[in-house]
């Protein structure tokens, strides 16, 4: 190659800090991480009707994202947190602009609750969230809310956290986002004795009745709720029923 040759690359400039694989409790406060995100347009209508369904007078609460690994499915959900959560939100990026003006509606301020599957249980690892939260902002819910949150199943405790966060006149509710949906159905799937998926269904019940005050629920998963079942057709039937109360995203 001649000195006056160039190579391709040279043509594009350097790349961008963007990474294929997001994890949403790591990366929610770094400040770089959408440099040369790219919003598709299947993403953008994701995220617009996961958004429209967080305006006053919706009942579209609970949703799911499910998807191949690396379509994007928890970059979404990170931007959708920016775009809601004051506390974390760089509103200022081009790509979540897009988002935003889809909707063409202020948006309620949004605390978010981040969780990311395991096989300890879905329970468990919300009850850990919500400590965090407790201690993180133990001045701002109060003693007496935070001891009550510490007192209660977490599927309840989530409700007292997001009517605490409203009356501190900082947020209009609370956004729960389950990362890895799929390695809390595989822990349901090995003790179906625990119940946390029909936990779930309650919880996203609860999310499509919060009114102006929205509780809001977004599961991410790589595969429909009911193929984590494999435990006979009656109760990946049941699974099956609870997967409906989460609308399908996009």
């Amino acid at each position: 190659m001649s000195g006056s040759e160039q190579r391709i690359a040279s043509y594009l400039g350097p790349s961008g800090p963007f990474y294929r694989s997001i994890s949403i409790e790591r990366d929610r406060y770094d400040e770089k991480i959408f440099s040369g995100y790219v919003l598709t347009p299947w993403l953008q209508r994701v995220g617009s009707e996961i958004l429209s369904g967080l305006l006053p007078g919706s009942r579209r609460r609970a949703w799911r994202i499910t998807g191949d690994f690396g379509v994007g499915k928890s970059a979404l959900a990170l931007a959708l947190i920016r775009a809601t959560d004051t506390n974390v939100g760089e509103q200022a990026v081009a790509s979540l602009s897009q988002l935003t003006e889809a909707v063409g509606a202020k948006l309620p301020r949004m605390h978010s609750l981040v969780i990311s599957g395991s096989r300890a249980g879905i329970a468990d690892a919300l009850s850990q969230a919500l400590a965090q939260e407790v201690s993180r902002h133990g001045q701002l819910l109060g003693d007496d809310t935070a001891a009550r949150i510490a007192s209660l199943n977490p599927f309840d405790g989530v409700i007292v956290l997001r009517d605490a966060l409203v009356a501190s006149g900082k947020y209009d509710g609370l956004l729960i986002v389950v990362d890895e949906m799929g390695k809390f159905l595989e822990a349901a799937a090995s003790d179906p004795a625990s119940g946390d998926v029909f936990r779930l269904q309650e919880l996203a019940e609860v999310a499509s009745r919060s009114g102006d005050h929205p509780l809001a629920v977004l599961l991410i998963l790589h595969q429909g709720v009911q193929s984590y079942q494999q435990d006979g057709d009656a109760r990946r039937s049941e699974w099956s029923k609870v997967a409906e109360r989460f609308e399908a995203a996009g």
